[in-house]
């Protein structure tokens, strides 16, 4: 009897234990495999160089309208109250669905100015750089023009090397200092007014539907949406600044302006082997004064920099410069071994010319990769990537799988972390001779 009593209980019992068990086996697994989940959530730098979801890009021309205030000064580098026509080119990501309102972080683009004019080192940068940063859903904006259109004195760029002037007589200084007056006040123009609330106010007022209007009218206002419907999705609340040779000086010093004028939407600047300007005569003479002028400011804006330990072309000494100068900077500063001043497929730019692109081809690989991780990281708050670019993961993770170019040296430094310095095994000359001297030296010529 007591047998019969007590069985159904004992089997009862003997169940909850089984299921018990099955329980706490299932929290086992899934806690290993969260786990596993975690530790592969960190990329290493080169999983960030893989092509985006979104395919393509729109391009737009936008004008930038001239201010009603004076003629900026004479040779007196940044004249914040002036602000100069122009245009720009927004490249959008195509494929972004309305159904979700993402917004994209704009980053803006700074050229060189040697060489070919704005809209053609736009089109030497669109296949890899630009294609890519809009494949990762971002909104890419590069000045295009500066200036009256068809004027005299329009600054399109195209300065001849060892030239000190455009083909229109318009001088290299005038040209570097209106370039920078132009970033300044255009990204503060897009970023404050144009985008965002000044678009959708552009967009209610003049594309409403117009009884009896003709099918080209209809085209027409269709477009405008279309446009003012993208313009509407740009984040100017998270903005960053990308440049390369001069364009990468322009993009630091615009960078500390525009935190200096409290633009806290710009959150940090990318430069691709920046030069400040080292040969005689008009160059030199135009890049220590922007820089005399500027350096002391760098300190308050994010850089990640990137150059070559082979670049003979300024962005070396000018990446170290850029470093060392800012003390304060939170900064990454990565050395590429072997790596030249040739980062785009431009033969002046010491690029091979037997196999040009052969040439570009491991430093692109790092352009690409590190561009996507510190946006993800300054841009969209991925700590993930933020782990990456403060060396929390040391150097085995900069390593590259498969190109023959590889990290000489990278060191970054904050408040709260310090300074950090690692080196690659056999690594190359000595990387510990700052700038600054020479820089000096420059000055007392």
């Amino acid at each position: 009897m007591m047998v019969l009593l007590f069985s159904p209980s004992g089997a009862k019992q003997r169940r909850y234990k089984l299921l018990l068990g099955i329980v706490v086996l299932l929290g086992v697994v899934m806690v290993a495999k969260n786990a596993r989940a975690n530790g592969e959530e960190f990329k290493a730098l080169f999983e960030y160089g893989e092509r985006g979801s979104y395919f393509g890009n729109t391009r737009e021309d936008i004008s930038i309208p001239k201010s009603s205030v004076g003629q900026a000064s004479t040779n007196s580098g940044f004249d914040s109250y002036h602000r100069e026509s122009g245009v720009v080119q927004l490249f959008f990501p195509r494929g972004a669905p309305e159904s979700v309102r993402t917004k994209f972080p704009l980053v803006y683009l700074c050229t060189p100015i040697h060489g070919f004019t704005f809209r053609r080192w736009t089109e030497i940068m669109q296949p890899s750089l630009i294609n890519f940063l809009t494949s990762h859903g971002y909104a890419v904006v590069v000045p295009s023009s500066i200036g009256e259109r068809g004027s005299s004195n329009e600054v399109l760029g195209a300065i001849m090397p060892n030239l000190d002037s455009q083909a229109n007589g318009v001088s290299l200084e005038e040209v570097a200092k209106r370039y920078l007056n132009f970033t300044v006040a255009s990204f503060t123009y897009l970023t404050n007014e144009f985008f965002g609330s000044e678009s959708k106010k552009k967009n209610d007022n003049n594309n409403n539907y117009v009884p009896g209007e003709s099918a080209l009218d209809t085209v027409r206002r269709n477009y405008r949406t279309r446009v003012y419907t993208l313009y509407s999705r740009v984040d100017v609340e998270n903005a960053a600044l990308i440049g390369f040779s001069v364009g990468g000086a322009i993009a630091a010093y615009s960078g500390s302006i525009l935190k200096s004028r409290n633009q806290m939407n710009l959150r940090m600047s990318f430069l691709l082997a920046p030069t400040i300007g080292e040969r005689p005569g008009a160059a030199r003479k135009v890049g220590l004064e922007l820089w005399n002028l500027y350096s002391s400011a760098l300190h308050n804006n994010p850089n990640v920099i990137v150059t070559g330990s082979a670049d003979g072309m300024g962005g070396l000494s000018s990446s170290r410069a850029f470093y060392f100068e800012a003390e304060k900077l939170e900064a990454l500063l990565v050395e590429i071994r072997f790596a030249t001043h040739c980062h785009f497929p431009v033969v002046m730019s010491e690029c091979n010319l037997l196999n040009i692109q052969e040439d570009i081809g491991g430093v692109r690989a790092f352009d690409l990769a590190l561009a996507n991780a510190a946006f993800r990281y300054y841009l969209r708050g991925d700590q993930k990537a933020g782990e990456l670019i403060s060396l929390q993961r040391g150097v085995d993770s900069f390593k590259s799988p498969t190109s023959v170019w590889d990290v000489d040296v990278l060191t970054f430094r904050n408040d709260t972390r310090g300074f950090i310095k690692l080196f690659n095994n056999n690594r190359g000359p000595t990387f510990e001779r700052s700038s600054k001297v020479k820089f000096r030296e420059m000055n007392d010529r």
